[in-house]
């Protein structure tokens, strides 16, 4: 049943995924695998309160790995953030910190949810913490753009994003980010050749 579920869901028919996943969990006599498997579906579907309830019945049982563990922990703490409840994703979060100190995606989250609780000193410091792991990350340089650019210091707001430009496979949302900034301080010459900027890489990007 986990079988087919996984096949459905390569191909992104997330409702048959669900069909097998929630199958798997009846038969199995630890179904924490197929919990957090079909939460994962789940999430790709958006529908975020039944991932949130998978997620939690997954880490609940305690025998998933560690690789598994920190996937719950960290899709719980981004759900929990993107639904405002940062207090909640503070604590997946750093829970998914400490089983894995070298992975930057839960440092990542900290800072995100902290630049969301206009906290852009902490914000900051989570993703310099990030960058000591892999420098070449260019979320966490847009974050600390984003920081620096609600703190008013347009000068290290730049710096950031053109950190994040560099870094970034998909420049396009960069390039919104420093038009922003550019519009936000009145130089709007600069945001409009941002903005073209954005298009060229993107030309779907709404935002530009």
């Amino acid at each position: 049943e986990s079988s087919f579920g996984y096949l459905y869901e390569r191909q992104r028919d997330y409702e048959g995924a669900l069909t097998h996943y929630r199958r798997a969990i009846e038969m199995a006599p630890d179904p924490s695998q197929y919990l957090l498997s079909a939460a994962i579906v789940y999430s790709l579907a958006g529908r975020d309160t039944e991932a949130l309830e998978y997620f939690k019945r997954a880490l609940a049982r305690d025998t998933l790995n560690r690789r598994q563990e920190l996937s719950a922990l960290t899709h719980l703490g981004r759900i929990l953030f993107a639904r405002r409840d940062l207090k909640e994703a503070v604590e997946y979060l750093s829970r998914a910190r400490a089983i894995a100190p070298a992975d930057p995606r839960p440092i990542l989250g900290l800072a995100e949810t902290e630049l969301r609780g206009s906290r852009p000193v902490a914000a900051i410091d989570f993703a310099r913490k990030a960058l000591m792991i892999d420098s070449a990350l260019p979320e966490a340089y847009s974050l600390i753009g984003l920081a620096y650019q609600r703190q008013g210091d347009v000068r290290r707001a730049y710096a950031a994003f053109k950190h994040a430009i560099l870094h970034s496979r998909n420049r396009s949302q960069a390039y919104v980010r420093m038009g922003d900034l550019f519009s936000q301080h009145g130089k709007y010459n600069g945001a409009l050749e941002q903005y073209r900027q954005a298009l060229a890489a993107d030309p779907k990007n709404a935002q530009a």
